[in-house]
């Protein structure tokens, strides 16, 4: 079976790894940013030096002399805040206990080795084996200095879920339509004027608010399953389609959506988890992850009206199979 698709990363990334730049006259506290994994193991992924976002935590460890002791690691990896002995946790905007940091340690992401931090941490949840990927998160672990929000999980109960799926439609199908056409010497078996009449399926929505004026950013997931061809082994084309939709005033809406085209394995699709939002300089930001089949992503993005300012990114893993 032959599988294809478009590898679609951030909010909807169309823009660089930018400093912000500064909106006020002082700085904002420096904070490092860490995801907590359920086995108490901390990867410092961003880090804010009170003007602008960096990512300095090592990812490839091929040539790195790695550090024995806590003491060991170089401050720098941290960011300005330096090296934290203790970690504040955060789960779904909601200010945690804070644990204690003890040691570096290396363990697998995927098809890659990534250095982390151990850490107090113990989970109420029984931990999954070392091998389960992506390996299950408990939150954020996050050194003094921050404040998360959280990140609204909607259901399909909610007005926004039914408003935004009346209105996916169209846009729905122009991603759609882009991502068949990138597909290099392929045609879609499913005419565009009947891929039309399929109805999308939203997956997952996520609200939180803009730091623009009556303004709202949302992230959506959604899909349209294709029953199996002949040549399809039981497992039919699935369109999945992703990224933001901003409402304004009055109902205004903007739609920033990307589309994968697979197979119903989704081997190409990377998954959004959202960590929380944080606001410094006056600019509200996601924190989120993005993982799929070997790959794990960590970004620190900002929805504007024009593009989405990603101002940090870290991969834990980027894996080829």
């Amino acid at each position: 079976m032959i599988r294809f698709g478009l590898l679609a990363i951030g909010l909807l990334v169309l823009a660089p790894v930018l400093p912000a730049p500064a909106l006020h006259a002082e700085d904002d506290p420096a904070f490092t940013l860490g995801v907590l994994r359920r086995d108490g193991i901390v990867i410092p992924f961003a880090a804010f030096d009170g003007k602008s976002w960096s990512s300095p935590w090592p990812g490839d460890l091929q040539w790195l002399e790695l550090p024995v002791s806590l003491r060991d690691v170089p401050e720098r990896w941290f960011g300005k805040a330096g090296t934290p002995e203790h970690l504040i946790v955060w789960s779904g905007g909601v200010k945690g206990a804070t644990i204690d940091v003890s040691n570096p340690v290396t363990f697998p992401v995927s098809c890659a080795r990534r250095l982390g931090l151990r850490t107090t941490f113990r989970a109420t949840e029984e931990n999954p084996r070392p091998a389960v990927q992506p390996y299950p998160k408990s939150g954020l672990a996050v050194s003094a200095g921050a404040t998360i929000e959280p990140i609204e999980i909607l259901n399909s109960s909610s007005e926004d879920w039914k408003r935004l799926g009346q209105a996916l439609y169209e846009p729905f199908a122009v991603a759609e339509d882009v991502a068949v056409k990138r597909i290099p010497d392929w045609k879609h078996p499913i005419k565009p004027e009947f891929r039309r009449r399929v109805n999308p399926e939203i997956e997952a929505l996520y609200r939180a608010p803009m730091d623009i004026e009556g303004w709202t950013a949302y992230y959506i997931e959604a899909i349209k399953r294709f029953p199996p061809g002949p040549d399809d082994k039981g497992c039919g084309l699935v369109t999945s389609v992703a990224g933001s939709i901003l409402v304004g005033p009055g109902l205004k809406r903007e739609f920033r959506l990307h589309a994968v085209v697979s197979y119903c394995d989704r081997r190409d699709v990377l998954y959004f988890l959202p960590l929380g939002r944080v606001t410094v300089k006056g600019r509200i930001s996601w924190i989120y992850k993005q993982a799929g089949y070997g790959a794990e992503h960590y970004i620190v993005a900002r929805p504007t009206r024009s593009v989405v300012e990603v101002s940090a990114r870290f991969t834990a893993a980027a894996c080829r199979f």
